[in-house]
């Protein structure tokens, strides 16, 4: 009886650790790097990239520019887009994210100069 529980306990938890792996390849998600309040290099292609539906597309919209950029996601739902960026100013951005039928909006997004100290 106690090997009967313990297998049923391994089983449920099996099941789910699936449903949530499941669940995030179908979901548009991004990286904790990227989001609101982040800053750009200017005068570059900055990569975004996230998860998504595997082999579904994902549109990348800039305040500052009027072309979206695309990309598809990978077998394993992976994608990376890279957007052009003007000179750097201190006007507030936002980023829109569509794919799978969701919407990331990040704001607040910066353009200038990147320092790591």
């Amino acid at each position: 009886m106690k090997h009967s529980f313990t297998f049923t306990i391994r089983l449920a938890a099996m099941a789910l650790i699936a449903t949530l792996a499941a669940a995030h390849a179908t979901a548009l998600t991004l990286p904790q790097q990227i989001g609101d309040n982040m800053v750009l290099q200017q005068k570059t292609r900055a990569a975004l990239w996230g998860w998504a539906k595997p082999k579904s597309t994902v549109k990348v919209k800039c305040s500052w520019s009027t072309t979206p950029v695309s990309a598809t996601a990978d077998n394993k739902g992976r994608w990376l887009a890279k957007v052009p960026t003007v000179e750097g100013n201190y006007n507030p951005q936002t980023i829109t994210i569509e794919g799978d039928k969701q919407t990331i909006t990040l704001t607040n997004v910066l353009i200038g100069e990147v320092w790591f100290a």
